[in-house]
């Protein structure tokens, strides 16, 4: 139950336009697309740097943003668990998450979900196989576009303007069509549903990618099966067969 002096209309309406400033602030960091300084973030906003560091502190609290050792401020692991969790309730994703645990249980091979995120494919979901793989990466990790199977992945269906920072920031200041090593893998991925990417992301651990897609060849999300060298050379078709089978089959329910 709220106070009688809550209840009164304007200074609820007060309360609550403190909570959107606080989110206001949040929606700043995103746009900004990495950690940034108070300045930055104040002028992103829209609002005074005095206003603006209140809560941020408020924000720090909560887990929602971190802050460097060089006092610039990203998102927290807070903000990570809520939009890992707000994905996880899409429909589709679900479907996606199902693929990868039946994956794992049939083949004991590790499987993870990925989606496309601000920094690029993003790992939702991770199931861990026997024998595990143990890893740096992690929920919330991101994956190269060009050196992963699962990059890869995304690369095949996702348009040329939406890979283009990321390409970049890779070294690649083309467009894909001019690269030809790419576009035959992009050409590949895309005849198969599967990336095999010869340099593992991970040394020694072989990974396989096929895509769930929607409508018009639209990529919703990415289910990779990671597997120990071993396990790679003796079950390595019948899992990336398996992978493709289940996949395709997802996408049937987006048609």
């Amino acid at each position: 139950m709220f106070s009688d002096s809550y209840e009164r209309n304007e200074l609820r309406r007060r309360s609550i336009g403190s909570v959107e400033t606080g989110i206001l602030v949040l929606q700043a960091i995103v746009d900004l697309r990495r950690a940034a300084s108070l300045k930055e973030i104040a002028a992103n906003a829209k609002l005074e740097a005095s206003q603006t560091h209140r809560y941020l502190s408020a924000l720090v609290n909560s887990g929602m943003v971190k802050q460097t050792e060089a006092g610039l401020y990203d998102l927290g692991y807070t903000s990570i668990r809520t939009g890992l969790a707000a994905l996880s309730r899409l429909p589709m994703l679900s479907i996606a998450d199902e693929i990868a645990r039946t994956l794992t249980t049939e083949t004991g091979a590790t499987t993870h979900v990925t989606v496309w995120g601000m920094h690029g494919p993003t790992i939702i979901r991770w199931n861990q196989g026997s024998p595990p793989v143990y890893t740096a990466l992690s929920l919330g990790s991101s994956l190269p576009v060009t050196r992963s199977s699962t990059g890869r992945t995304f690369m095949a269906y996702m348009h040329d303007d939406a890979l283009a920072p990321f390409l970049k920031a890779e070294g690649l200041g083309i467009p894909i069509e001019e690269d030809p090593k790419l576009q035959a893998a992009r050409d590949e991925i895309r005849r198969t549903r599967i990336s095999s990417f010869e340099e593992a992301l991970v040394v020694g651990f072989p990974a396989y990618a096929s895509p769930i897609l929607a409508p018009r060849a639209a990529i919703t999300a990415v289910v990779t099966a990671v597997m120990p060298e071993v396990l790679a050379r003796e079950r390595s078709a019948e899992i990336k067969a398996k992978l493709v089978k289940l996949c395709k089959a997802a996408c049937v329910d987006f048609e």
